[in-house]
């Protein structure tokens, strides 16, 4: 399947394909570390899509009569784009390879590249539906204002998830962004990342260089519960780790009075609130 690219096959040379975040992520996979299965949608199938659609040239037309100085304007005509890009029907080949890709996500990738359709049907019987999330990754990350979507169960249903992610290159911040940075306003290479869900009790981010000094250093950002408790005003812990021994340098521990969990039966997040607020999130140990 040229438009499914799984964790598995990523390495560093197809950064450009799948962006930075998605071959970080399937460097971990790889690494036989933790982390849920999934598979990345590469960026030049978006631009495919556009062009085999037809709908580019409406796209083009409207960009053209952008005006950034007219808010009303930009709102406008990003709200239009993005419909489009929306409510235009998936070619067939496109959608079935993206909707079987999703309905594997639980099978084991060597399984689910040598047995026959009716095995896999076997064993896809006994299984759930799984829950993913949609996450954009860019090999640009100076047009990063784009979003993610979480709890997402159903063919239907991640097939609308990755249009809307497509659509975000053009929500009116994304278009700011490109103007600010010179970047092309029709630029669109962007890779879709479809993961399965995780019950996180902690989760965060690693930057493998510490970007605030030239040391050895990384930065683990954590808080407690799924990732998406930061766009609510949550202020990570921060621990500045040395590369080669793994100790903690520094660290900055934040309240959190909350964290979102996933809750099954509605199939999405839920508040729970926290009884002690100024909880470390990770310790020494899991640090490293």
């Amino acid at each position: 399947m040229s438009n499914i690219l799984w964790f598995k096959d990523i390495s560093d040379s197809d950064v450009d394909r799948v962006g930075k975040k998605a071959a970080i992520i399937s460097k971990i996979f790889n690494r036989n570390l933790p982390v849920p299965n999934g598979f990345c949608i590469p960026s030049n199938v978006f631009s495919k899509f556009l062009e085999e659609t037809k709908i580019k040239e409406r796209i083009d037309e409207l960009l053209g009569k952008l005006d950034f100085n007219d808010i009303n304007t930009l709102y406008n005509i990003s709200e239009k784009i993005r419909n489009i890009i929306v409510n235009t029907p998936l070619p067939s080949i496109l959608k079935y390879e993206i909707t079987t890709a999703y309905e594997n996500i639980s099978v084991n990738i060597d399984v689910y590249k040598t047995v026959s359709k009716q095995a896999l049907e076997i064993i896809k019987a006994g299984r759930e539906i799984p829950i993913v999330a949609l996450k954009i990754s860019l090999a640009n990350e100076t047009v990063n204002h784009q979003q993610n979507i979480l709890n997402v169960k159903g063919k239907e249903e991640v097939i609308k998830s990755l249009q809307k992610c497509w659509a975000s290159m053009f929500t009116p911040n994304s278009l700011n962004l490109k103007l600010k940075n010179n970047v092309p306003l029709d630029y669109c290479d962007v890779s879709i990342i479809v993961q399965k869900m995780a019950d996180s009790e902690k989760s965060g981010i690693v930057l493998t260089q510490n970007p605030e000094s030239n040391k050895d250093e990384m930065i683990i950002e954590a808080c407690f519960g799924q990732s998406e408790v930061l766009g609510s005003g949550i202020i990570p812990d921060k621990y500045i780790v040395d590369r080669k021994t793994f100790g903690i340098v520094e660290k900055t521990i934040n309240p959190q009075s909350f964290m979102l969990i996933k809750d099954d039966n509605i199939g999405r997040n839920v508040k729970k609130n926290l009884a002690n607020n100024n909880e470390q999130k990770l310790n020494s140990d899991e640090v490293q």
